[in-house]
């Protein structure tokens, strides 16, 4: 289980954000996760939804009629299939993807200090 960097409490899977800051249960200081993982976690996603789109066009391709209306259908399919399996994987994604592998957290407040410090 992932642990707060300033006081060192266990924090819940339930209460990790992927996309904003959120406070620690213990010390109230606001955590985030890295950017990395976020990014390496959404090209995943996206990797298996066109993995499972193009499947299931590629076998509705194998045996639709060979017409522009056909491939209409099955470019429509794969969007289709796509966008629900993008929602599929993101809903349960984040619930299983924190778990197996841990993001690591990160103190919001001093990240934000070192991004907006310019030295002259």
């Amino acid at each position: 289980m992932p642990k707060c960097p300033n006081c060192g409490a266990k924090v819940e899977y339930v209460r990790i954000l992927l996309t904003k800051p959120f406070p620690c249960p213990s010390c109230g200081r606001q955590l985030m996760v890295f950017e990395s993982y976020f990014k390496r976690f959404r090209v995943f996603f996206t990797a298996v939804a066109i993995v499972v789109g193009a499947a299931v066009t590629w076998r509705y391709w194998l045996a639709a009629p060979r017409t522009d209306a056909g491939l209409f259908q099955a470019i429509a399919l794969f969007f289709l299939t796509f966008y629900i399996t993008m929602m599929v994987v993101i809903i349960f994604g984040t619930i299983y993807v924190k778990r197996i592998f841990p993001p690591k957290l990160e103190d919001y407040e001093e990240y934000s200090k070192q991004a907006h410090y310019t030295p002259l």
